[in-house]
């Protein structure tokens, strides 16, 4: 196997499925591809503060405060003060965040869709837990150098 090139396509498909994300999203809710990030970690990991946002997505505190108010300018999130930490936010989606990213996962899901058509339902499961390998794996910090 050739990792240098399996990883030059891995960037590849990632940059790409990350382009048209951000496209999709900007023409048809308005948002950036990083907004719909921060909705989707805002509805799994019911009421994180901002401080959570950022370490998940490798941002500055900064860098996150500014996207929240443009996601609650947008009427998409509620920030509420921390009563245990007034520098932070507590954050969770309005009635019309839970169904822009309701609606905005699915539109990415029937564009990505497309992309497997070519691969048989085996290949597309195969191709499924192998990337979850790969993440779990680096996620564990059990990469070969590692060892």
């Amino acid at each position: 196997m050739n990792i240098p090139e399996t990883n030059r396509n891995l960037h590849k498909l990632v940059f790409y499925m990350d382009r048209k994300a951000e496209e999709s999203l900007q023409e048809h809710f308005g948002m950036t591809f990083s907004q719909f990030r921060m909705l989707m970690v805002i509805e799994k990991h019911k009421l994180p503060c901002q401080a959570e946002i950022a370490k998940f997505h490798g941002l500055t505190p900064a860098a996150v405060s500014r996207q929240i108010e443009l996601l609650t300018e947008k009427k998409l999130i509620k920030a509420i003060p921390n009563t245990e930490n007034r520098r932070e936010n507590i954050l969770s989606l309005t009635p019309e965040g839970k169904k822009i990213t309701k609606q905005a996962l699915t539109l990415l899901d029937k564009i990505f869709e497309k992309m497997y058509h070519i691969l048989t339902p085996t290949e597309q499961a195969s191709l499924s837990a192998n990337l979850e390998k790969l993440y779990n794996n680096l996620c564990s910090g059990k990469t070969k150098e590692n060892h």
